[in-house]
């Protein structure tokens, strides 16, 4: 995430939070279910409110979740507490070199989901 979006992020959290929840994804709930087996170990990048992380923690895989924006990490906790402790701040930026595997080898999987919630 480049600064400018980070801001975006920051000053719209609340509207985004309430888009973001109502959206029905259930396609994509479907599809995240069947891809990955059960009880698989899984790193959200870029989690937002949570939605997605928590369907997959009540699904009975063991997911952490991260996002770059504090605010947001505050919108998970509020619409969904059961991923208290399982919620964490990262400082992934656009153009940094990284290496998700190495950083996050704990995980079976490490994915991000582009999801966009329609206005």
């Amino acid at each position: 995430m480049n600064a400018s979006t980070i801001h975006y992020y920051k000053t719209h959290s609340k509207n985004l939070a309430k888009r973001y929840e109502s959206v029905v994804v259930t396609e994509l709930h479907n599809f995240l279910k069947s891809v990955f087996p059960s009880g698989a170990k899984l790193l959200e990048i870029g989690c937002g409110t949570g939605r997605d992380a928590a369907y997959l923690l009540s699904n009975g895989f063991d997911v952490v979740a991260t996002d770059n924006v504090q605010e947001m990490l505050e919108s998970a906790v509020h619409h969904h507490p059961e991923l208290l402790g399982r919620l964490h701040k990262n400082e992934f930026f656009i153009g940094q070199k990284i290496s998700v595997s190495r950083k996050f080898s704990l995980f079976d999987h490490q994915e991000k989901i582009f999801t966009r919630a329609k206005s």
